[in-house]
């Protein structure tokens, strides 16, 4: 048995599950007067519960119908973001100096609300 074919075969078991935990928190939140968690909580069961009983097509309809695209360019949405394509350009940058800014480093904003070393504003 391929590793795929046993994930896809405890997604729904997995799904059944988060779906009726959901309910639970869902139901207890409510009895708290905790409207807001319980709406969302059950928001969040009856999202799980359609995606298991749906059809495919159906979800493909749906996502259509609302206008969510599901074909991502992930090269495209990494230059839209600013963020590198892992050849080492992802660093963040002092916008004063140009040079690398380390994880842990003391960083803040400059007066034009960039990004800048301490030490270089």
């Amino acid at each position: 048995m391929d590793l795929r074919e046993t994930i896809e075969d405890r997604e729904p078991l997995v799904r059944v599950l988060l779906a009726a935990g959901l309910a639970a928190v869902a139901i207890s939140s409510l009895r708290k007067g905790r409207r807001l968690s319980g709406l969302l909580a059950g928001g969040g069961a009856l999202a799980l519960g359609y995606t298991m009983t749906a059809e495919p097509d159906e979800l493909e309809e749906l996502t259509e119908t609302v206008g969510v695209d599901t074909d991502i360019d992930t090269e495209e949405l990494a230059e839209t973001v600013g963020l590198g394509t892992g050849d080492g350009d992802s660093k963040l940058r002092c916008a004063v100096c140009g040079e690398p800014i380390a994880a842990g480093e003391p960083r803040g904003p400059n007066e034009d609300n960039e990004i800048a070393h301490r030490s270089c504003k």
